[in-house]
């Protein structure tokens, strides 16, 4: 397949990659626009009649199922609490997934040469990336501070650190995964053991567990043969119904923090950063001890709100509470964990569970709709790829640890948080461009 405007295409990408994760780590929305520039660039540079033809070429049930799926997700907006916010959502959606297909289509478009140096350029971005980060855990967030930002704020270091970490632990895994396979080890491994550096410095919690987690989860399913996509998406269903069904009723929030650890600090959750906040020489320490504080924590909060949206779907099992619920129907209730502290909003902006939010806002007909799109998407990836049994397992990692900080962290519709996912995917389709140079020699031959 070759582009109308391949020179173009290339330059869009190589933008993409360097500025990708090099923007996120100033703001992590930044990468909305960065992937918006690559979507465009791919239209263009591929044309619209050959585009057009693409999408005329995608079999009737990915069509039907996508469809149907918005078709409801904008209907869910007629009962919700504000309809046209929920408008708003839909649309922001629509685009997300209009942008992340572009990318994609943009991405399979690139030949073996210029993949290679949309590779360097990614790869360039994420030393610079790592640089930065490991430069303020020694100068104690100064670096940051005096090149981007005119006035620190220690909460919003702390979400800003998150995002950024992410990405660079899934683009990275993605350019280990293409070293490996070309045959260069030693910078692969060498790279793995970065991340996990990395991680553990910025004592990530959620990556974690994310990380060994999805390795043994991507064994196991690549064991499962042709039928490992049905058996990821029923255990996404089969666990959420579970934790609906469960939480508030075998066990709750409240049981959980009893079971935790007790903290140093029993006081106000807010007066707590509040009083961090004030001590301005203490600014990246300040963070640090938010992200220790806040492993305990985070689990109770999320307990919490886990069980707050599961009582919630009960209510409105089927057609669920309409699309952008959650901004509204828990914003003015407390969470009062009595052996710990107040923490905030009992749902603030989202479930921090896709899964539950998808429900809980679309209702059981939006979520199987949902996890029949996913389907859709993943099980044509799953027949494409061609790969050994050791890369399949490496492959599949990334895409299982992305779903567990979804599913821990982040709300359905987030749009930098989609967008971090499409260019983790334009990456990973990328690095699948490049062949070993002896394939490349025979296939010449």
């Amino acid at each position: 397949m070759k582009a109308l405007h391949p020179v173009i295409l290339y330059y869009f990408f190589v933008g993409l990659a360097f500025f990708g994760p090099l923007l996120s780590y100033i703001s992590y929305r930044s990468i909305v626009p960065v992937c918006a520039f690559a979507a465009i660039g791919s239209v263009f540079s591929i044309g619209r009649v050959r585009f057009f033809a693409i999408i005329n070429e995608i079999s009737i049930i990915p069509k039907l199922v996508t469809c149907l799926f918005f078709l409801w997700l904008f209907g869910t907006t007629l009962w919700a609490p504000d309809t046209s916010r929920g408008l708003i959502s839909a649309m922001k959606f629509l685009g997300s997934w209009s942008i992340i297909f572009c990318m994609c289509i943009g991405a399979l478009h690139l030949n073996q040469r210029t993949a290679e140096k949309v590779l360097v350029f990614l790869s360039i971005s994420l030393s610079v990336v790592i640089f930065l980060l490991v430069s303020d855990l020694v100068s104690n967030g100064m670096v940051s501070f005096l090149l981007f930002k005119r006035k620190y704020i220690p909460l919003y270091g702390f979400f800003w650190f998150k995002p950024t970490v992410t990405l660079v632990t899934l683009g990275a895994l993605v350019l280990s995964y293409k070293c490996w396979a070309l045959e260069k080890k030693a910078l692969s491994v060498t790279m793995v053991i970065s991340i996990f550096f990395m991680v553990i410095m910025l004592n990530s919690k959620t990556l974690g567990f994310a990380i060994p987690f999805s390795l043994l989860g991507a064994i196991f399913l690549v064991s499962c043969g042709k039928h490992r996509v049905k058996i990821l998406i029923g255990t996404i269903f089969i666990s959420t119904t579970i934790l609906v069904g469960t939480i508030g009723k075998t066990f709750t929030a409240n049981d959980i923090s009893s079971a935790l650890p007790e903290l140093s600090h029993e006081r106000d959750n807010n007066a707590f950063l509040e009083e961090l906040a004030q001590r301005d020489n203490e600014i990246f320490s300040a963070t640090v001890r938010i992200i220790e504080r806040s492993a305990v924590l985070s689990l109770i909060r999320r307990a919490y709100i886990w069980e707050y949206s599961a009582n919630k779907i009960k209510q409105k099992p089927f057609l669920g509470w309409g699309l952008g619920a959650s901004r509204y129907i828990g914003n003015k209730e407390k969470v009062m964990d009595p052996n710990r502290v107040i923490f905030g909003e009992l749902l603030p902006l989202h479930s921090h569970n896709f899964t539950l939010q998808v429900w809980m806002e679309t209702g059981l007909i939006g979520f199987v709709l949902f996890l029949a799109l996913s389907y859709t998407v993943l099980a044509k990836a799953d027949l494409t790829i061609r790969a050994s049994l050791l890369e399949r397992v490496y492959l599949l990692t990334i895409p299982l640890i992305s779903i567990i900080l979804w599913y821990l962290n982040y709300g359905a519709w987030t749009s930098w948080w989609l967008h971090q996912l499409g260019f983790i995917i334009a990456m990973t389709i990328i690095s699948l461009q490049l062949k070993h140079p002896s394939n490349t020699s025979h296939e010449k031959r």
